[in-house]
């Protein structure tokens, strides 16, 4: 900016650029990116990784022509006819599926409700033939989910496709609790615009410190949001970007730089969807995982690929 004597305004639009940039490859943690692409972190290799996560969005999901279907059409119909039947029957009950990975972790704890679905499992859908959710916060994981039959953030407005990929999703893993077992067929995993996911986890701290205050309740005793947007002002993205960080910047202090940049890089304990990002919920599985993705600007197109590579019909 001093050396090229832009103007105030353009200065500002690349300034937000460039943090935004930084936003997007926090979203994804780089030593993640860097385990999938053998790249070293220096500066032009942060680049190679930030064109490549951008270009996720463009990516078209291929299935070969060799690719065998996980179930022959008959049974695949035979799961998509149960879960029609049983889902005209309504009802609000939920079911355990006793092949819980978090159950056989963690005997003595109780699994969430949400991670419970709401039709039971067929018991020839073994582990190694189900998929598991990976439900990334702030990705499109709750429309997913819904749609799978679980129950978190659901309405009565959200009903379970009657789908293959539905009748075998068994199992979830959301933020700190794990229910996907390194056994499954497929982890499925909801993927969204990094920049955009950044923006919406941002907001969803904001409204929920704002419901937290309303409410009399107390601060989370981790993820303390009100450092960020109460005692630094970051009221928006923007502000976050253009104060906390710019180094050297005088428009906040040091220590709230300090904490937008731990934020930045899912390491501190403020905005919780950040902390939870795209690298944590991928080095849950196993290293030769299979992974299947819905992408959340080509939901249905990429729900259909899925559901054909199960064996079942390209009809969502």
């Amino acid at each position: 900016h001093q050396k090229g004597g832009m103007n105030t305004n353009r200065s500002k639009l690349v300034l937000f650029c460039c943090a935004a940039v930084a936003l997007a490859l926090a979203s994804t943690k780089l030593p993640g990116i860097a385990r999938t692409l053998e790249i070293s972190s220096a500066e032009d290799d942060r680049i190679k990784a930030a064109t490549f996560i951008f270009n996720l969005t463009d990516v078209q999901t291929d299935v070969q022509d060799d690719t065998t279907p996980l179930f022959d059409s008959s049974f695949a119909d035979y799961l998509k006819k149960g879960l029609s039947l049983h889902a005209a029957k309504g009802g609000n009950k939920t079911y355990f599926y006793p092949d819980s990975f978090f159950h056989k972790t963690w005997p003595n704890a109780e699994i969430p409700y949400w991670t419970r679905k709401r039709f039971p499992l067929n018991k020839r859908v073994t582990p190694d033939k189900q998929t598991c959710l990976m439900h990334v916060g702030k990705a499109g994981g709750s429309t997913i989910g819904c749609l799978l039959g679980f129950s978190l953030h659901c309405n009565t407005n959200n009903q379970t496709v009657t789908s293959l990929l539905a009748a075998t999703t068994a199992h979830a893993s959301h933020r700190c609790v794990h229910d996907c077992s390194d056994e499954v067929a497929y982890n499925l995993f909801v993927v969204r615009d990094p920049l955009a996911r950044a923006l919406s986890a941002f907001n969803y701290g904001k409204q929920k410190l704002l419901e937290k205050q309303a409410n009399g309740w107390g601060i989370d005793t981790f993820f303390d949001d009100q450092e960020i947007y109460v005692d630094c002002k970051f009221f928006s993205l923007n502000d976050f970007a253009e104060r906390g960080l710019v180094k050297g910047s005088r428009k906040t202090t040091q220590e709230c730089r300090s904490l937008a940049k731990n934020a930045l890089m899912g390491l501190g304990g403020s905005l919780i969807h950040w902390y939870y990002n795209y690298q944590y919920y991928y080095e849950l599985v196993s290293p030769d995982a299979k992974i299947v993705v819905i992408r959340n600007e080509h939901i249905v197109d990429d729900w259909n690929t899925i559901e054909t590579l199960l064996g079942g019909d390209a009809d969502f």
